[in-house]
């Protein structure tokens, strides 16, 4: 199909796509979510059962704002709140707003403290 029009041209050249005339945003649309679909997904860091790596890295500090924490584990902010939002629903850890009322910051509780260390016993 010497016409067609792949992702892979598109990124190669953008703009050659524009000046046959061919394509249209429907097609357009409907190649990219064809793409979209055919990807490789990687598993969000909850159904991995990543809790307990997320819970450590809370531990490590006093307080820290949901992207630090975020940024150090190399998640999607939107994976770290829901995870977050999973383990303080157990009690693990408390979310509130900064003094600015601008960043959710999140702290470990006593009895997220007592998990990692049973947790860290378990695996000894």
């Amino acid at each position: 199909m010497r016409g067609a029009v792949t992702i892979r041209t598109l990124v190669a050249r953008p703009g050659a796509w524009l000046m046959r005339g061919t394509v249209t945003i429907r097609t357009l649309v409907a190649r990219l979510g064809a793409w979209l679909k055919r990807r490789p997904r990687r598993p969000s860091a909850a159904a991995a059962g990543s809790g307990e790596a997320l819970l450590r890295e809370v531990g490590r500090r006093a307080s820290a704002s949901l992207q630090d924490v975020a940024a150090r584990l190399g998640w999607p902010l939107a994976e770290v709140s829901a995870a977050l939002a999973d383990l303080e629903a157990q009690g693990l850890v408390r979310l509130s707003r900064d003094r600015l009322e601008t960043n959710r910051v999140v702290a470990i509780t006593a009895k997220g403290r007592q998990a990692i260390r049973a947790r860290g016993a378990r695996s000894a």
